[in-house]
């Protein structure tokens, strides 16, 4: 019986070394906007992994191994980031982002106030010609 489990227990330490123990590190995301106040429900999408959202105080947090990670991170009024990477190298990371404000254009608005802008320089011409005249 005693041979039978130094058998046992050698065969272990044979097999079981050979098994790595894969680490993982925590790598913690702080999303704010401009004004450096947090933003909360910001999505973060890394390749390969499982999206993460942000809570009140624009924090996020996901175990990873060792490697280079490609990500992208979006927020509804905010311009997304895409094409992001970090690389884990055997501790914690920090990544610290800053969303900007998305600006929306109304091309047809701005077509208008520049139509406006020329019919005022127009009639100030106007003016400026009918003084000459008098």
């Amino acid at each position: 019986m005693k041979k039978l489990f130094v058998l046992l227990a050698f065969a272990a330490f044979l097999i079981f070394p050979a098994c790595e123990v894969i680490e993982e590190y925590p790598v913690t995301f702080s999303v704010v906007d401009d004004g450096l106040n947090p933003v909360e429900n910001a999505k973060i999408n890394i390749e390969g992994e499982d999206a993460l959202t942000t809570d009140v105080d624009g924090k996020a947090t996901i175990e990873l191994t060792d490697g280079v990670y490609t990500y992208e991170v979006s927020a509804e009024g905010f311009e997304t980031q895409s094409n992001l990477e970090f690389e884990v190298e055997e501790e914690a990371k920090e990544i610290k982002l800053e969303l900007f404000l998305e600006i929306e254009v109304d091309v047809e608005e701005l077509e208008e106030i520049e139509e406006l802008e020329e019919v005022e320089e127009l009639e100030e011409v106007e003016e400026e010609v009918e003084e000459l005249e008098e």
